[in-house]
């Protein structure tokens, strides 16, 4: 998804002759225009998405403003630092090599996604499917549920290309093939498996503060370090189930999915504990 595609403009400019300026114009312009809307329609999912999580929030059991900016904060750096320092050692032993150019406008629309995604998906994940297994279930049932239904709806996507020509029926032919990732053994045993302990790590947050501003935080690192790693380094080799083909993709991102989760726990018992 590209967001800010305005940024895109900017190499159209390089080594053009002055006869392509009325093609220069309409490429801005028309890039610009794409920019107005979708940054438009980024705010607007964000104006809903905050104050649905504040609703959460208060169905849990506390104020909507406590403890915000700590919570979020210290769960994007618990998520984000070790994702990041993998990558780190991933471009060390050859494993990604740094791009020779960086396209900057996607990298600003991975900030809006992270931004904005976090607060749809833990309202409804960890709001509402956690909350309603909650009100009949078992803490650690209502953990597994819910990191099951969140690994499986993330591990769901149709291969690339599905058909050559879209239809009415292009749709549904997508949907059809979006169960083909689970006939590859390795890729679900790489990436469902990942999902799966983000989602309990999400899910115990939620249960531990009896707030969604941690998990939040912890989503917005994994999108952000993930995606703007992806967009600064590229891969050079899928060694499944070893390595996959992103930073949360694999056995070493599930090792450092572990990371993340004994960092929460150090928050959970001295942070949180000193506060309160």
């Amino acid at each position: 998804m590209r967001i800010l595609p305005a940024l895109r403009c900017l190499p159209v400019f390089r080594g053009r002759t002055s006869s392509n300026s009325s093609k220069r114009t309409f490429t801005t312009r028309a890039s610009s225009s794409r920019f107005d809307c979708r940054a438009e329609a980024g705010i607007t999912v964000g104006i809903v998405a905050l104050p649905l999580a504040m609703a959460f929030a208060i169905a849990s059991g506390v104020k909507p403003e406590a403890g915000i900016f700590t919570a979020i904060i210290a769960g994007f750096l618990i998520s984000a630092l070790p994702t990041l320092s993998c990558g780190i050692l991933l471009v060390a032993f050859g494993n990604y090599t740094m791009r020779s150019e960086v396209a900057w406008g996607a990298v600003g629309s991975v900030v809006l996604t992270a931004a904005v995604v976090p607060f749809i998906e833990e309202g409804f994940f960890r709001g509402l499917i956690q909350g309603i297994i909650l009100r009949d279930n078992r803490p650690l049932t209502a953990t597994l549920l819910s990191a099951g239904v969140f690994a499986i709806i993330h591990f769901l996507k149709a291969p690339e290309e599905t058909t050559t020509s879209v239809t009415w029926a292009s749709g549904f032919l997508s949907l059809a093939h979006s169960f083909d990732q689970f006939a590859e053994p390795m890729l679900v045993l790489a990436g469902c498996t990942t999902l799966f302990l983000i989602g309990v790590i999400l899910a115990h947050a939620r249960l531990r503060t009896r707030s969604l501003w941690l998990p939040i935080g912890l989503h917005v690192g994994w999108i952000f370090a993930s995606s703007e790693f992806n967009k600064v380094a590229h891969r050079e080799l899928v060694v499944l189930p070893w390595l996959g083909k992103n930073l949360l993709v694999g056995i070493v991102p599930l090792f450092v999915c572990f990371v993340s989760w004994i960092l929460l726990g150090v928050f959970l018992k001295y942070g949180v504990a000193r506060k309160s």
